[in-house]
């Protein structure tokens, strides 16, 4: 089971605006994940900067945490009940 990094998210100031590939690390998903995530409307809000496939992406802390924030659950049988819709 993968597990986020909320301690070096938590750490940073608030506002930052925190690049793809280290915004993969800090939610422990590949980067493939989050590009179909943004295709799919699934991932957390972000920034792009520029134009075309190649610019660059950003992801404001508090719009990582917001989605993090998302996944949270009172107990197991809400978890499963989640994972069924």
């Amino acid at each position: 089971m993968s597990c986020p990094d909320l301690p070096r998210l938590l750490d940073l100031p608030d506002g930052t605006l925190i690049p793809e590939e280290e915004a993969a690390g800090i939610v422990d998903k590949s980067r493939v994940t989050l590009r179909r995530y943004r295709s799919t409307g699934e991932g957390p809000r972000f920034h792009k900067i520029g134009r075309g496939p190649t610019a660059p992406i950003y992801y404001r802390k508090e719009a990582l945490i917001q989605w993090l924030e998302s996944f949270e659950v009172r107990s197991t049988a809400e978890a499963l009940e989640r994972c069924e819709r």
